[in-house]
């Protein structure tokens, strides 16, 4: 985030965030979203996430499907979380 001051540019809009104008809640969520969209994976990052993978498909035995998980630890927390909380049969 620093690297390409997402995080100052995150401050500047969620400055203007009213939480009690529903509009205001979507305007600045879509405007949010749209820089992080557009905001580039610095390359050492992506690098790390390249040789990952590629140690990942020998381990296994095929190119597996992924998927990103947030840091934020509060998502873990029992009141928060609803992981796991949808059981597929296999």
């Amino acid at each position: 985030m620093e690297e390409n001051d997402l995080r100052g540019e995150l401050e500047k809009v969620f400055s203007n965030l009213n939480p009690e104008d529903t509009e205001s809640l979507a305007a600045v969520g879509h405007e949010a979203r749209s820089l992080i969209l557009q905001t580039a994976i610095p390359e050492p990052v992506t690098a790390e996430i390249r040789a990952a993978y590629q140690d990942l498909v020998p381990r296994i035995g095929n190119e597996p499907s992924l998927a990103v998980r947030s840091s934020a630890s509060a998502e873990d927390l029992p009141e928060a979380s609803f992981a796991d909380s949808l059981n597929l049969p296999h």
